[in-house]
């Protein structure tokens, strides 16, 4: 988990947000969970955190069979017009660990991501990373497992990356920083060898953005 990072002096989009946002450090200060509205969660945050509790109270209320066939992704899944699974498969979360870890990644990366760039850059890197996501799942998803999708969450960790290559990351609970260039080369590294392709949608999203591609 991103503690903090620094060394973002030459970032003046940065800069610009943080005199007009008024922060004190690095990330936002505001009580995370003790800040209406949304529980301190910024406007496009507050619905990823809705989607990913939403999918996560449904799979209290179902078996782990029903929910998994219903909500995942297969490769199967248009022939048996389940094309919902393209959207939902990016909020499932397999456990109570996962979830909560999708919910403080969103929160504390999305939160500051929106605040520094903006509702309209933080939406269509969002919607850009569900769409490539979805886009990779029906290309690449070959095998005859269910499978989930991280495309968001990878998209919000890639574009503070390149939008700040140069910046220094504390790990938490890691005693030392790395700089993101370095950090966006092993999660890149992290997708290439557990195959999880479906993750690049994110990559692209975030790095098309950067570029200004779209």
């Amino acid at each position: 988990m991103f503690k903090h990072f620094k060394n973002l002096n030459n970032n003046k989009i940065f800069q610009d947000k943080l005199k007009q946002h008024k922060l004190t450090n690095n990330f936002s200060k505001r009580n995370f969970f003790n800040m209406p509205p949304g529980f301190g969660f910024s406007s496009t945050t507050k619905y990823l955190v809705i989607g990913f509790s939403g999918m996560y109270l449904i799979k209290l209320f179902m078996n782990e069979r029903s929910y998994i066939q219903e909500f995942f992704y297969h490769k199967y899944a248009l022939q048996y017009k389940k094309i919902h699974t393209l959207v939902t498969s990016h909020f499932v979360s397999t456990n109570i660990l996962d979830f909560i870890i999708n919910v403080i990644i969103t929160g504390l990366i999305g939160t500051n991501l929106e605040m520094m760039y903006g509702s309209a850059v933080y939406s269509k890197l969002v919607l850009s990373s569900m769409a490539l996501g979805s886009l990779f799942l029906i290309l690449f998803h070959k095998d005859n497992s269910f499978i989930k999708s991280e495309a968001i969450l990878r998209g919000m960790m890639m574009y503070l990356v390149l939008a700040n290559p140069n910046a220094s990351f504390m790990l938490f609970p890691l005693p030392f920083s790395i700089k993101a260039k370095f950090l966006g080369a092993i999660l890149v590294g992290i997708d290439l060898l557990t195959r999880k392709y479906v993750n690049f949608g994110g990559t692209f999203a975030a790095a098309a953005i950067t570029t200004g591609i779209i």
